[in-house]
């Protein structure tokens, strides 16, 4: 059977260099000396989805990937996430809503455990349900 990740052969000089290329495309580079604990909250969040990047995954799966972000960090999150995405399929577990309408191509919507809508993002955003629940619209 072999050792535990022996199915995951990497290349440890071009793993190297595709992690310091997702860092510097997410502003992280500046802080490479540091421990991941010791990082404002939002670096942290970055982190960990320059983690999965690093791995340039066929499936990316971010739950609510921008909650603590300032703005220009959602703004330099959500190029990276479309990059991925022509190379990938990005499962999106978010709530704000501006960068789900922004980021996808086909959406599901759910409240309290249901789906309420489903489909591109215009006509999930016109529907009623949705703009009841999600974007405090009557």
């Amino acid at each position: 059977m072999g050792s535990p990740g022996a199915w995951l052969r990497l290349d440890e000089a071009a793993f190297a260099e595709r992690a310091e290329g997702v860092l510097r495309t997410l502003d992280l580079d500046v802080h490479h000396d540091r421990r991941a604990g010791d990082l404002p909250y939002g670096y942290q969040r970055l982190l960990e989805v320059a983690m999965g990047l690093a791995l340039e995954p066929r499936l990316l799966i971010l739950d609510e990937p921008t909650q603590g972000l300032a703005e220009h960090e959602v703004e330099t999150f959500c190029e990276q996430v479309r990059d991925v995405a022509s190379r990938a399929t990005v499962m999106l577990i978010e709530h704000n809503m501006k960068v789900v309408l922004r980021l996808t191509t086909h959406l599901t919507v759910m409240d309290r455990g249901r789906v309420i809508a489903d489909g591109d993002p215009a006509s999930v955003e016109a529907d009623p349900e949705v703009q009841r629940a999600y974007l405090g619209r009557r």
